[in-house]
């Protein structure tokens, strides 16, 4: 651990902040932002206690990994301008961490599917199936934006169900649907991916790394409206 580097863990994607940090394999601390939903206002004076706190200067961070998304516009936003600046000014290297499989780490291992169902909108989700390999869940499909019925449609035998705010569950045997709570991500299970990832050497420049949204904004949909309503008039 001696000569091991310091990493940062940030998960601001649903409405209650996280970072942590760890050093090389180990993770020291995980701590959540002081208030819901001021992100913006919380989260470098975050970075920089906790760094305090373990003797380090955020210049000593070697590797940030980023919840990117899906999630809250503004919060994914955030964290990636976040991890840019940083990345930017300490040449740390950055891994971008799927929301999505950071939710599915909560579950615990199962010989069934996992459904995971999140960012629903308009009857819609942004689901991915898993199936647990060894010591983690594993996509077997690509995640995308799509029906309840069109995620389930996919799986077969025993499936676990997990979204926040679903849409209507259709019937099926064999189903079942998880507690709403498990599906709040974790800042410690992005931390456990961005190492994972990171030994695969699966970083991202930090002028390529840009949030993921499974729809675009509805405040970029209002612009655009707008936009297009102020051309028309003239």
């Amino acid at each position: 651990m001696a000569n091991a580097t310091y990493n940062l863990a940030i998960e601001t994607s649903s409405r209650q902040g996280a970072i942590a940090l760890g050093k090389g394999d180990q993770l020291l601390c995980a701590i959540e932002l002081p208030t819901p939903r001021r992100h913006r206002v919380d989260l470098m004076p975050s970075v920089a206690k906790v760094c305090e706190d373990n003797g380090i200067k955020p210049a000593d961070i070697a590797e940030i990994y980023v919840s990117i998304g899906p999630g809250s516009f503004t919060g994914l936003r955030i964290a990636v301008t976040t991890a840019k600046v940083i990345a930017m000014i300490t040449g740390a290297k950055i891994v971008a961490v799927p929301t999505i499989d950071v939710v599915a780490r909560n579950v615990e291992k199962s010989d069934a599917t996992l459904a995971v169902a999140i960012n629903e909108k308009h009857g819609t989700v942004f689901g991915c199936l898993y199936k647990h390999n060894g010591d983690r869940w594993q996509a077997t499909c690509d995640a995308d934006v799509q029906t309840l019925e069109q995620l389930l449609s996919g799986a077969t035998g025993q499936v676990q169900l997990l979204g926040e705010k679903l849409p209507p569950v259709p019937s099926r045997e064999g189903l079942v649907v998880l507690d709403v709570l498990l599906a709040k991500p974790q800042v410690k299970h992005v931390w456990q991916i961005g190492q994972q990832l990171a030994s695969d050497q699966q970083y991202i420049d930090a002028y390529a790394l840009v949030p993921l949204y499974a729809r675009e904004p509805e405040a970029v949909k209002l612009w655009e409206q707008n936009k297009h309503k102020r051309v028309t008039r003239s």
